[in-house]
């Protein structure tokens, strides 16, 4: 990123997962931010022991769209998700999701919106994000040796 790289801003308030102890029913992350309106995948199996809103799994709310090649020009409402090695799994998985919401005139996503856990829903570059969600970098190599994406951009058929 550049000086001109625009700073990340909150647009939206923090969803604890816990109020006062109990589960809050408003909680949702930014897989359901970016795939489901912030109103969860209650069909993932996966997500039955989360909050109503919540999403576990953006491999299943892929359907419908199609992967870009990042030699491809992006456009506002592309989805993006993130990725970074699973230690557990020993292969990648993905770690984040984002919606497109800035290109510039290369076509190169400029701003995202996305929803970082339980913390805020924030517009930043795609490249400022929080370690936890992987690298900045748009490949990285793994353990095992592989160069992975760290990020892949979506698009609605």
């Amino acid at each position: 990123m550049n000086k001109n790289t625009p700073k990340k801003r909150q647009i939206g308030p923090p969803t604890p997962l816990y109020i006062n102890g109990l589960l809050n029913p408003l909680a949702f992350n930014c897989h359901s931010y970016a795939w489901h309106n912030s109103k969860g995948d209650p069909s993932d199996p996966g997500n039955v022991y989360s909050p109503p809103f919540w999403d576990n799994d953006p491999y299943r709310d892929t359907g419908g769209y199609h992967m870009i090649p990042f030699s491809e020009a992006n456009q506002v409402g592309d989805r993006l998700v993130y990725y970074a090695w699973d230690e557990k799994k020993q292969r990648p998985s993905a770690t984040h999701s984002a919606i497109v919401v800035e290109v510039n005139s290369k076509g190169e996503a400029t701003l995202v919106a996305s929803k970082w856990g339980r913390d805020g829903l924030f517009i930043h570059h795609p490249r400022d994000i929080p370690t936890i969600y992987g690298l900045p970098n748009p490949t990285y190599r793994a353990p095992n040796g592989k160069i992975y994406q760290s990020r892949i951009y979506f698009r609605k058929n």
